[in-house]
């Protein structure tokens, strides 16, 4: 076993053991199930999880940290991701000066907590399948093209099941990465989401290279836009009610926010964060998100749309990504009800 293999499992290793800790940190209770990590020498970005009786086991392949790094690596050479004091928020000291490898090392542990939130959702219980792959070139699609029922789910519904998953486990390890909202964590957030987005893009270039066309999950454009949807909810929160609606559960503000408020937070935030994104899909040559958003601007008038709508239909939209997520939320709302996580 050479000293590059032992290194790729020993940040794995840590990686999920902080996404652990940072998912019992928020809840205050220890995780449904205690999974084991099992990683395999080999290249490539592989990651699952399977069940077998009682037992739970994420896999990943050495090469998911060779994937990150070089992007990251990458990325460290644009001077959009790397221009600013923003960078400088991992530190051990005052002297000391964050890299790349810190930034992929965040990333890994979003990809650790997305993977761990597909086992506290219950979905290896719900998805009469044990093994769920993110991604892998050899896996084979037909049980997604003929899935097996699911009771109380309408028949029409099933081929959605992935999707809505791997959007539920995004939301919820988002929710555990990103803390709480603070004005004094503007920068912070910025980064954290860049660190999110990272892994969708290489899940979405992972999967166009294995040709399943978008089978499995949704676009990086539609998990995109559901994290900035996320960065705005959490903004809005302390003005906010939930209403239940067609789309399920939902966050509403009781008005327009302050206008020079959310124009500042906008700008720190929410526009950088676009910008940062195209940079990242870019340079991962992901060229499908770039097509899904469209203008810079679309995605961002599918967001306020989204939140302040009154008749909120896929017509009014701009985007691929609004419409994909728009398409999926009232299968993504039954699935929640049907595992308990609905009232």
């Amino acid at each position: 076993m050479n000293q590059k293999f032992k290194s790729h499992e020993r940040r794995l290793r840590e990686s999920l053991s902080r996404a652990v800790d940072l998912f019992e940190q928020t809840f205050g209770q220890p995780l449904i199930a205690d999974p084991e990590l099992q990683v395999t020498a080999t290249k490539g970005f592989h990651a699952a999880i399977r069940k077998t009786n009682d037992s739970v086991t994420i896999e990943f392949s050495s090469g998911v940290v060779d994937v990150v790094d070089t992007l990251w690596s990458d990325l460290w050479e644009t001077t959009v991701l790397t221009s600013g004091e923003r960078f400088e928020r991992i530190q051990s000291d005052e002297n000391a000066k964050s890299t790349a490898t810190d930034y992929a090392d965040m990333s890994l542990v979003w990809l650790c907590l997305h993977e761990l939130m597909h086992i506290q959702l219950r979905h290896l219980e719900i998805w009469p399948h044990a093994h769920l792959i993110e991604i892998s070139t050899t896996h084979d699609l037909s049980f997604f093209r003929t899935p097996k029922p699911i009771s109380g789910l309408p028949t029409e519904d099933l081929t959605l099941v992935s999707k809505c998953h791997e959007l539920q486990a995004d939301c919820e390890a988002t929710d555990i990465f990103l803390g709480l909202y603070s004005k004094s964590r503007w920068d912070e957030l910025r980064m954290d989401a860049a660190c999110i987005f990272v892994i969708m893009t290489i899940m979405e270039r992972e999967n166009q290279k294995a040709s399943t066309h978008n089978e499995t999950h949704p676009t990086a454009g539609t998990r995109f836009f559901t994290l900035l949807g996320h960065l705005l909810q959490m903004w809005s929160y302390p003005g906010a009610r939930l209403e239940s609606g067609e789309r399920g559960t939902e966050v509403r503000t009781m008005g327009k926010p302050d206008v020079a408020e959310f124009e500042a937070y906008s700008k720190s935030v929410i526009m950088p964060l676009i910008n940062d994104a195209v940079t990242i899909a870019s340079t991962a040559e992901a060229v499908s998100f770039l097509v899904d958003i469209g203008d810079k601007g679309a995605i961002f008038k599918d967001i306020m749309a989204i939140q302040y709508a009154d008749d909120l239909k896929a017509d009014i939209l701009l985007t691929e990504s609004a419409k994909e997520w728009l398409h999926l939320m009232p299968v993504n709302e039954r699935l929640m009800a049907l595992a308990g996580h609905r009232k």
